[in-house]
């Protein structure tokens, strides 16, 4: 049975989904809490694992209020960001997309469906990354952060004249799974390993299934 097959438009998520990031953004929030010590450390990645999905600007204020107990201002959170910036945006050019993502892309814009993604990463980045992997061009339109993804598929849905229900979204973490499921959106898993909160979900091991069911 077709995945997709009674939506208009299919819309993914970015890390973990079309690029392998998600270790490069856990590796860069560890490097900048590093100098509190490795319980803190420890207790950031621990976060993120849990996680993803999420807005850095959200995080980098869990992180201080939450695990540091101090106050941050938003020229420090500002600060952050672009010092996270710095640390992942070579990385995430040399990470590779994830396995036949580029080629499920290509068949479904073959096959008329109409292509989003909607990411918590900073709309300019999320932009940067996908001209530089030549991905860009197969996405209708692209919607990502500071906006959260509730309201991102809201625009989506204004701007583009699509239904929730006709829409189906693709992603790797609860919060993905949360935030569609809030705006009544079909919600499909994606990642080799299914997590316990995905295991009464559709999901999708590898993009290789996709391929084998929209390439004839």
């Amino acid at each position: 049975m077709p995945f997709f097959k009674t939506k208009k438009a299919v819309v993914f998520d970015f890390d973990g989904v079309l690029l392998e990031s998600t270790d490069i953004k856990a590796w860069a929030f560890g490097e900048i809490y590093k100098k509190y010590g490795k319980e803190v450390q420890d207790r950031v990645l621990e976060y993120q694992a849990n996680n993803g999905g999420g807005n850095r600007v959200d995080k980098f204020r869990h992180f201080h209020t939450v695990i540091l107990g101090r106050e941050i201002s938003d020229d420090e959170v500002k600060s952050l960001s672009n010092k996270f910036r710095k640390l992942i945006i070579g990385k995430l050019k040399l990470a590779p997309i994830t396995v036949f993502a580029s080629e499920v892309l290509d068949l479904l814009t073959k096959k008329n469906f109409l292509l989003y993604c909607v990411s918590a990463s900073p709309i300019e980045e999320l932009n940067e990354i996908l001209e530089y992997k030549k991905l860009r061009h197969l996405f209708v339109k692209t919607y990502g952060g500071p906006t959260s993804k509730e309201r991102n598929f809201e625009l989506l849905s204004l701007e583009e004249g699509i239904c929730f229900s006709d829409m189906v979204y693709i992603g790797d973490s609860k919060m993905d799974l949360v935030s569609s499921s809030n705006k009544n959106i079909e919600f499909i898993g994606y990642g080799k390993i299914i997590p316990k909160w995905g295991e009464q979900q559709r999901w999708i091991c590898g993009w290789k299934e996709v391929v084998n069911v929209y390439k004839e």
